[in-house]
């Protein structure tokens, strides 16, 4: 299963998102992990989280996923998947 999240810590009293992507590996001590869309994750400097909700700073705007695209020439994002042979 695919998730696009955001993980956040408390800093200076503070939630900050300070990991963003798909498939997150949870590797630090952080306060949560958020589902949010791919639109959001690869946008997540323009986010911020206010009672455990995520949501856009009022001074921000979220470009869509094809401006982002095409601002990246990211044509495609394709997940690695390891066959089960290869694990043994």
């Amino acid at each position: 299963m695919e998730a696009w999240s955001v993980l956040t810590k408390v800093i200076e009293g503070e939630e900050k998102i300070v990991k963003a992507g798909l498939n997150l590996v949870v590797d630090d001590d952080y306060n949560r992990a958020i589902i949010v869309d791919e639109v959001k994750v690869r946008q997540s400097d323009k986010l911020e989280v206010i009672d455990g909700v995520v949501s856009v700073k009022t001074d921000a705007t979220l470009l869509s996923l094809e401006e982002l695209n095409e601002n990246t020439k990211l044509k495609e994002i394709i997940p690695v998947v390891i066959s089960r042979e290869a694990e043994g």
